[in-house]
């Protein structure tokens, strides 16, 4: 019987040393997610928008699947009797507003206009990365 009691006070021992070093890692792992969420600058309005851009990019993603033949043949249609009703002077379109609307001026250029999209991007990278994650998984879906 000594044998099953020293037993039993060994495996005993040995698992409050387990339970102890899965709370030290636990605590640990904690302490570094915190900081990481930190530095990362995450507050709840912040986690709010990056999960709506997440569902926007799923919802789109997901569209973009299912109809998007659909679409691109709408897109060419509308494109193309904008054009022609241009053309036949029926339709006006206000350039400059145009120009307004997508902030963008003549004087712009290819790379002036690549790169200020660039910046947005780095000044937003959590909201376009959390958008390009859910157009992907709703495409997979879709």
């Amino acid at each position: 019987m000594p044998i099953n009691a020293n037993l039993m006070q060994n495996a005993k021992i040995a698992a409050a040393h387990i339970v102890d070093k899965a709370g030290y890692w636990l605590a640990e792992w904690r302490i570094k997610i915190s900081q990481w969420l930190e530095s990362l600058d995450l507050t709840p309005v912040k986690m709010i928008e990056m999960g709506s851009y997440l569902g926007v990019g799923f919802f789109v993603g997901f569209l973009f699947k299912k109809y998007f033949r659909m679409f691109l043949i709408f897109s060419i249609l509308l494109v193309g009797a904008l054009w022609a009703l241009a053309e036949f002077d029926l339709v006006i379109i206000n350039w400059s507003n145009a120009q307004t609307i997508a902030h963008v001026t003549p004087q712009d250029t290819i790379n002036s206009v690549i790169s200020s999209y660039a910046q947005w991007i780095r000044q937003n990278v959590l909201i376009v990365v959390s958008g390009l994650i859910g157009f992907v998984v709703g495409h997979k879906v879709g």
